[in-house]
């Protein structure tokens, strides 16, 4: 998708959202992001290291299995399955770190916080900021940084990237907080909360 057709689904997607009154004080994307930076890049090579020793496993047994005459279509499915599985399992971080990097927008208003996924469709979730009494920031690196909109569990800056992504339906509420992930600055975006 083009810069063209992402900057428009943002200008449609924030005049149907915006409420009487509000008004945009900052908006922003992640910084380019490192696919193994910490603390996702070991979690992704443990992932990727298992998914090899699996996907070896699974052709050993499919050499073996396949050496008898009397192998079933059934057994052939199932091995090509797990391969597409395991295949799926080792592309996932490349395609969320991609899919953050290209079609992630943040926005501050004057009352919320908004994250928005200009896939099709267009994915919206926000929180009220001056309902929520913490906000926190990690440094990702030296000039990095997420920022939690709520309270951050412990394990917010493993699953950052994954919690980006997480969009639920319309009227649930998030466990977890709202996350900003790899702003440049973080502190001086994070001013347009007060």
């Amino acid at each position: 998708m083009s810069d063209d057709k992402i900057s428009n689904r943002l200008s449609e997607t924030l005049e149907s959202i915006l409420e009487q009154g509000e008004t945009v004080s900052w908006k922003g994307e992640p910084a380019k992001i490192k696919l193994l930076s910490a603390p996702q890049g070991a979690m992704i090579i443990l992932r990727w290291a298992v998914c090899f020793l699996l996907l070896l496993f699974v052709l050993w047994f499919a050499l073996i299995y396949n050496s008898d005459v009397s192998a079933t279509t059934n057994v052939r499915a199932a091995l090509a399955l797990a391969i597409i599985i395991l295949v799926y399992i080792s592309v996932r971080p490349i395609t969320d770190v991609f899919t953050i990097q290209r079609y992630t927008v943040f926005c501050i208003t004057n009352t919320r916080a908004i994250v928005f996924l200009l896939k099709s469709p267009v994915k919206v979730k926000h929180a009220v900021y001056k309902d929520v009494s913490e906000f926190e920031i990690d440094m990702i690196s030296t000039s990095c940084g997420n920022i939690y909109i709520g309270p951050k569990a412990s394990n917010s800056l493993r699953r950052s990237r994954s919690d980006t992504l997480v969009f639920l339906d319309e009227g649930n509420q998030p466990e977890r907080p709202l996350v900003f992930y790899n702003i440049e600055n973080p502190d001086k975006v994070a001013a347009f909360f007060k």
